[in-house]
């Protein structure tokens, strides 16, 4: 936000204060200045002067340059090459001597003009427009000056200011406003703010005999507030009013939309004004879009809208973005006579939700996307309408319309003196908080000895509960100015969790695998989250006011993050494996917690990994790409460093590929899943390659996990030795019940299914599955005859365990 100290001085007394020392407390008390620019400062009064054109001929070798002749003194012309379209006689301009610095857009930098031949004609100096001048982007025409300035007068006395820009929080749409900024000043330097002028007269005609307003979503919509001004002359702004905007960076337009453009700024509510002639049937309809719907908004593009985009409706058509941008339908020309003027508020996650669709942002919507209270809009209405009465000759009708559903919420916060002074560990009076508390606009509505109701004022959105007025007490305070003191208690030793290092181990060991950790929201889009999970969505636990409306979801699971990151990073990176996991918050159904109902909370672990097994090298390129395999060897090693043993069982779920994925078991309890992500779920995150996922409960394992630490094991000095083995298995086993057999043997370090056929020939319900076995003794070297017998006893327990036979 750009702030002129010339504006801000209309409001709040700056007289004697440094304005880089101001840019300082501010920054200190969390309104923080980015920078402070001194319009100006390079002006030379002898080089930037007053002048006016007095003659204006064409360029004899260019149809587009024309010569103006510039009087600045009585006794001093000059003929210049000038390209703006907007010269004319009598104008007053800001003309510039050669000599004079300049901002140079070609260059980005400050030049000493120079003279010049253009197109064979000498030119002296230059007629100057908002950007050469550093006072605004705009470089479409030379800038034009109130024509009761004296020619000669140094542009420095009359031009220069001071501009303060702030970076602010998203929770602060109080200070994206110059009345608002002196607010936050007069807290911190303990002065009053003055409110500038809101009186009109009225005509004695009905607004009901002008227009009908209806609401159909007054969630999205809880405050409309609309009146007609007649008679309203559109033409130029005054000279200080697009100053006030070039200023803070807009580009003036015309009266009664540099007057809404104005009353924004001044007070941070977005106002939109239409041509009321152009309304068909005079009729207002605030409703949310239809699907395929269509605007040509002001910005000259056509936009097809969506439900649930909120819009501004005649009774057949949008006419405006609600709280985003005005259609062109609408629009104020020079022919406007009689104007509409809207304030209203419009709910913030839905506007984001139309900017972010539409790819569309606008100073509107950066204002209400941050919640913007109702009570504002009043206030910015009666100024505006003040305004177009005093600059443009409008006069209002008799009263106006006021569509308001007040909210429920009590606004009032209720403060302990005794809660601030051990959080900041301090002695301070009732008295001292709530002067501090009232500076900042706040009423103290009843008081005791120890504490009192405070209510925010209309202009802090931000202000909900006990300890946002204890961070408003400390930042005007002065961080640096709270009391110190040395600790003097012991500090206690730090008790070790049992869950955080088992979950901290978890970690650890899939970056020892190769994976990088992501975070993410704990909010996920409903339709997404439908495609991961069978559960009911009336099991889903709604963010009742989430930032973004397309993800008003508390994530049940971590699916849909992972596969968000992973469908992002593939667009950046289409050649190279990726490994990801995250450990986050799964929210599901609500359960009572002393005696709150509250949606019930536990880690969950998930790690995905796509694409190729390994990555491309200068001497070989890689063509084989993960499969459930290595989704089992990051399984594995998660579970090495816990004294847990788990099996795996056929899986059901519909996220996953059936036969290329398993349940996690650990003493029969579900504690997890591994395998393919299914096709028809990665289409849906516009995935296309092969991704296999493991995900862990973490908090259903804990009780059955104890740490270990991790040891060193003696290898066998011995070699060791493998065997292929093809067995003939029930459809109805599982390859670890096999596994599990084939371990119990002393002489077998692993084993592992290398192979899976199934055909006719095999028999009704029989599958042939292959093993590998690794034999090796710690004593000795294995000889032919001790591996020979050793696999006939395997076989043997095969055959008596689970009635399975060699193939061949």
């Amino acid at each position: 936000m750009k702030i002129p100290v010339s504006w801000l001085e209309k409001y709040i007394k700056l007289d004697g204060l440094d304005i880089n020392q101001l840019a300082h407390l501010m920054t200190m008390a969390g309104t923080e200045v980015s920078s402070v620019e001194h319009i100006g400062e390079s002006w030379d009064s002898e080089h930037l002067v007053v002048g006016e054109i007095i003659d204006i001929k064409p360029h004899p070798d260019a149809d587009k340059l024309r010569l103006p002749t510039i009087k600045i003194s009585e006794s001093e012309n000059h003929t210049v090459v000038c390209g703006a379209p907007n010269l004319y006689v009598s104008q007053k301009i800001v003309f510039a001597k050669e000599g004079a610095i300049l901002f140079n857009p070609r260059s980005n930098n400050h030049e000493v003009l120079k003279s010049a031949k253009i197109r064979g004609i000498e030119s002296s100096g230059m007629v100057c427009s908002s950007l050469e001048l550093g006072l605004g982007e705009d470089h479409s025409g030379i800038l034009e000056l109130n024509s009761e300035i004296p020619i000669g007068t140094p542009v420095k006395d009359f031009l220069s200011d001071i501009v303060i820009e702030t970076e602010l929080t998203p929770n602060r749409p109080d200070c994206l406003s110059i009345i608002g900024t002196a607010h936050e000043i007069a807290a911190i330097t303990n002065q009053d703010v003055s409110y500038p002028q809101t009186t009109f007269t009225t005509s004695n005609k009905k607004i009901e005999d002008f227009i009908d307003i209806e609401i159909l979503d007054s969630d999205l919509c809880p405050r409309y507030m609309g009146t007609v001004i007649q008679n309203v002359h559109i033409q130029e702004s005054p000279d200080w009013l697009k100053d006030a905007l070039i200023k803070t960076g807009h580009r003036p337009i015309n009266n009664v939309v540099d007057i809404t453009n104005y009353v924004m700024l001044e007070f941070g509510q977005p106002l939109h004004a239409f041509d009321y002639n152009k309304i068909p049937n005079k009729k207002i309809i605030v409703r949310q879009s239809n699907d395929g719907e269509k605007i040509d908004t002001l910005d000259g593009e056509t936009r097809t809208l969506e439900s649930p985009m909120l819009v501004i409706a005649d009774d057949a058509k949008p006419i405006a973005l609600a709280g985003v941008m005005g259609g062109s339908n609408t629009e104020i020309d020079s022919l406007t006579t009689d104007v509409f003027l809207e304030a209203a508020n419009f709910n913030a996650s839905n506007t984001r939700f139309t900017r972010n669709a539409l790819n569309i942002s606008t100073e509107a919507s950066y204002r209400f996307e941050r919640y913007l209270r109702p009570e504002l809009a009043e206030l910015a209405f009666e100024r505006a309408i003040c305004l177009i009465q005093e600059i443009a000759g409008g006069i209002p009708v008799e009263s106006h319309i006021d569509i308001y559903k007040k909210s429920d919420n009590n606004l009032d916060v209720q403060f302990k003196l005794l809660n601030l002074n051990k959080l900041l560990g301090t002695e301070f009076s009732l008295s001292e908080v709530s002067k501090i508390f009232k500076s900042l606009g706040c009423s103290i509505e009843s008081e005791s000895f120890d504490s009192i109701l405070v209510t925010p004022p209309i202009w802090r959105s931000d202000i909900k509960i006990e300890s946002d007025l204890i961070e408003e007490f400390a930042r005007i305070y002065g961080y640096d100015n709270l009391p110190t003191a040395k600790i003097d208690a012991i500090i206690p030793d730090r008790e070790d969790s049992a869950y955080i290092n088992f979950r901290e181990n978890m970690r650890d060991s899939l970056v020892y695998s190769g994976l990088n950790e992501t975070i993410s929201y704990a909010v996920v889009n409903l339709e997404k989250l439908s495609k991961t999970t069978d559960a009911s969505s009336e099991t889903f636990v709604k963010v009742k006011n989430p930032m973004d409306s397309t993800r008003d979801i508390l994530r049940p699971n971590l699916r849909v993050n992972i596969l968000d990151t992973l469908s992002n990073n593939r667009r950046l990176n289409q050649s190279d494996p990726i490994q990801i996991f995250e450990i986050g918050r799964v929210f599901g159904e609500f359960k009572n917690f002393s005696s709150q109902i509250m949606p019930d909370e536990k880690d969950h672990l998930i790690a995905v990994l796509s694409g190729k097994r390994n990555k491309d090298n200068l001497w070989r390129k890689m063509t084989e790409s993960v499969d459930f395999y290595d989704a089992k060897g990051v399984l594995e090693t998660l579970f090495e460093s816990t004294q847990v043993s788990f099996q795996l069982s056929e899986c059901d779920d519909i996220f996953f590929s059936k036969g290329k994925s398993a349940q996690v078991l650990v003493n029969s309890l579900h504690v997890g899943n591994v395998g393919e992500i299914s096709d028809y779920a990665l289409s849906h995150f516009d995935l296309n390659e092969s991704v296999v996922m493991v995900e862990i409960f973490l908090e259903e394992i804990l009780e059955k996990s104890e740490m270990i630490e991790l040891q060193y094991t003696r290898p066998s000095k011995f070699p060791s030795s493998e065997r292929d083995i093809a067995l003939l298995v029930s459809n109805d086993i599982q390859s670890d019940q096999i596994s599990d057999v084939i371990s119990k043997n002393p002489l077998v370090v692993d084993t592992y299914v290398i192979d899976l056929y199934e055909g006719e020939e095999l028999g009704e319900n029989i599958k042939s599955m292959t093993f590998k076995i690794v034999f090796q003794s710690f004593d000795s070297t294995l000889s032919t005859n001790e591996i020979d017998n050793t696999q006939q006893k395997i076989l043997k327990s095969l055959k008596h365990q689970l009635n399975i036979e060699q193939r061949y």
